[in-house]
């Protein structure tokens, strides 16, 4: 996919084998240019985000105590 992404065109029956700007690779360019990125983002969230959310998750379930005096705080100033 990167290779029309990129517009190149590779033909094992014609010299030379790489074509750049091929009309293939033209028509096909915006669809490839979504599915590479949509893996990009998922990637990311697979790898970085969602281990991040979960760890910060666990951490609050092993530490309850940090709850519970944000929540005392947070009724004591709406009792002001």
């Amino acid at each position: 996919m990167i290779p029309i992404t990129l517009g190149m065109e590779i033909n094992f029956y014609q010299w030379p084998f790489v074509v750049l700007g091929s009309e293939s690779g033209t028509m096909w360019r915006p669809l490839n240019i979504g599915v590479v990125y949509g893996l990009g983002v998922a990637v990311f969230l697979t790898l970085f985000l969602i281990p991040t959310i979960y760890y910060l998750h666990e951490k609050d379930k092993r530490n309850p105590t940090n709850i519970r005096i944000l929540l005392m705080k947070i009724k004591k100033q709406n009792k002001n």
